[in-house]
């Protein structure tokens, strides 16, 4: 329970057990639609539409992760040898531990982040039913 709010927050517990319940979401996919959210965000600030401060953290410069990410993604594997299969195998497998760590990472983050808005909203209303009295008040 949010201590300003009374809602129900999600823990990290929670989570654990949401994710095991959903259908697997492949990394490309996030990293993707976090890319397409990002060049949306810097377009609305181009064309000067609402800014808003949510964090002191600079800009992911959209060129370089995509440069990045296309030189660390392998080019098309054909079918594996029977003698490469254990590297790929333990390449896999170390793939999904660092993904493991990764989203593990983002749902802490997203924790954070759900709490902080959690805090301003209640603070915002707080100030409007400040604003309320005090007209009536008037």
């Amino acid at each position: 329970m949010h201590p300003a709010t009374g809602e129900d927050v999600i823990v990290s517990e929670d989570l654990d057990g949401i994710a095991e319940e959903l259908p697997p979401i492949r990394h490309d996919d996030i990293m993707q639609r976090l890319l397409a959210y990002q060049r949306r965000l810097q377009d609305e600030r181009a064309r000067g539409g609402p800014g808003v401060a949510t964090a002191t953290e600079e800009l992911l410069d959209l060129g370089i992760a995509e440069a990045e990410r296309d030189a660390q993604e392998p080019g098309p594997l054909g079918p594996a040898s029977s003698g490469d299969l254990p590297t790929r195998v333990t390449e896999l497998e170390s793939t999904l531990d660092r993904l493991d760590r990764m989203l593990g990472e983002l749902r802490r983050r997203f924790q954070e982040l759900a709490v902080v808005v959690d805090e301003r909203i209640a603070t915002v209303r707080q100030a409007v039913e400040q604003a309320r009295r005090e007209e009536r008040q008037d």
